[in-house]
């Protein structure tokens, strides 16, 4: 790894700013599959429980909604940057955007600067949410501007983990 790499990898975690992050790597010891999760700690309050789960996979989106739902966390699901677009303009923005990377006509990480840019949703805590687990996916979500990232495993710790975290119990 270079080190500019390493540096903006650091940066992109908050080290330079300051900020503090939890990073869990989770191994089930009978899957294949493991789990990532980075949460970058926040300053300011969430004032709603509801998570928005924008994935263009809709059979996906409603697996992990259902995993979420069933964990108490009320939770939307849209399957386009437009329709989650609409759904916020509608709605107003929700306690945190579960974003899938890997989305229809635009990225995931494209939407999330998008959503940085737009003072209403700013302030969302926005986690981003893939197969993917390279530490170049790692450094991007959070250069974007992401507040978690985690990757899709067959376990839904990491995914909880991350909820509780942001949104709490």
């Amino acid at each position: 790894m270079s080190a500019h790499t390493s540096a903006s990898c650091d940066a992109a975690l908050g080290y330079e700013a300051g900020a503090s992050f939890d990073l869990d790597f989770t191994a089930p010891a009978a899957a294949a599959t493991f789990e990532v999760f980075a949460i970058r700690a926040r300053s300011t309050p969430v004032h709603s429980r509801v998570v928005l789960v924008v994935d263009g996979d809709a059979a996906s989106a409603e697996q992990t909604a259902q995993v979420l739902r069933a964990a108490g966390y009320p939770t939307a699901v849209e399957t386009s940057p437009r329709d989650a677009a609409r759904h916020m303009t509608g709605l107003g923005a929700p306690g945190v955007i579960l974003l899938e990377a890997e989305l229809p006509q635009v990225s995931g990480y494209d939407f999330l600067e998008r959503l940085r840019a737009n003072r209403r949703v700013q302030d969302t805590p926005v986690v981003m949410y893939t197969a993917r687990a390279t530490r170049e996916d790692l450094v991007r979500a959070f250069e974007a501007g992401a507040d978690g990232f985690v990757t899709k495993s067959r376990e839904p710790a990491a995914l909880l983990a991350a909820m509780v975290k942001l949104l709490g119990a």
